[in-house]
């Protein structure tokens, strides 16, 4: 009987979800998703569809699921500073011509010596760690800030390799921002868009959005190009810019 329960543990040990973690540790981590703090069981819910649709689009970009680490693990392992910082220490055996993509969903605020943060269990991930982590990775870098206040980091991430878009302005936006969602869609639905190409849609539909709402638009979303420029996101599908309402 013993025996039997042992090969029963064995075939579950090699079958089940572990073997995943296993494997991911053997390839370079070329993707790094992570969901920090949420606001309830809503908030965790919308965090993650964004996570869902942001992992079918890096598949759909060419990026293995091998490759794709996805933070918190599991929902009794929340992500902390230490689990990111080790898992972008895992993706700097990439190579020059590789690809790296970061993203970031929930909330960052400031530190007591105001240092933007993103909210996580424990001590929070400040922008001088991502600076530091991101600086070590030789790849080329895509990072996506889809948090309240994230517009913060982007003068921290300025590198010759590295893009970056934030879902919000750097301060005063406090609010979970709508951006991340579309942006998120955007990318699981046309994986054939650039980075910046599916920042300009994100941006044209949360535009569209908000006045549909009726509402003024409370986010300002924000990319850092490869040449350290910091300028907001001209809404539109990528090459034009998004045409007004026709008034009726």
């Amino acid at each position: 009987m013993i025996l039997g329960l042992s090969v029963a543990v064995a075939v579950l040990l090699t079958s089940g979800p572990w073997l995943v973690g296993c494997r991911r540790a053997s390839v370079p981590v070329k993707a790094v998703v992570v969901t920090g703090l949420s606001a309830g069981e809503e908030d965790a819910g919308t965090w993650r569809a964004c996570t869902d649709d942001t992992v079918k689009g890096l598949e759909k970009k060419g990026v293995p699921a091998a490759s794709i680490r996805i933070l918190p693990s599991s929902p009794t392992s929340p992500a902390t500073r230490e689990s990111i910082l080790k898992a972008l220490q895992e993706a700097e055996s990439l190579g020059e011509n590789d690809e790296f993509w970061l993203v970031l969903y929930g909330y960052s605020g400031r530190t007591i010596d105001s240092l933007p943060a993103y909210q996580v269990r424990g001590d929070r991930l400040t922008a001088s760690d991502l600076k530091n982590a991101l600086s070590r990775i030789k790849a080329r870098k895509f990072v996506f800030l889809g948090t309240s206040q994230s517009g913060g980091f982007l003068p921290f991430l300025r590198d010759s390799r590295t893009c970056a878009v934030s879902a919000t302005a750097e301060e005063f936006e406090i609010n979970k921002p709508r951006y991340p969602e579309f942006w998120s869609r955007t990318l699981e639905s046309k994986p054939e868009l650039s980075f910046k190409q599916t920042a300009a849609l994100a941006a044209s539909l949360v535009a569209d959005e908000y006045r549909r709402l009726k509402f003024s638009e409370a986010e300002h979303s924000r990319i850092l190009g490869e040449n350290g420029m910091i300028s907001d996101i001209p809404a539109g599908n990528g090459s034009t810019p998004l045409q007004p309402p026709q008034s009726k």
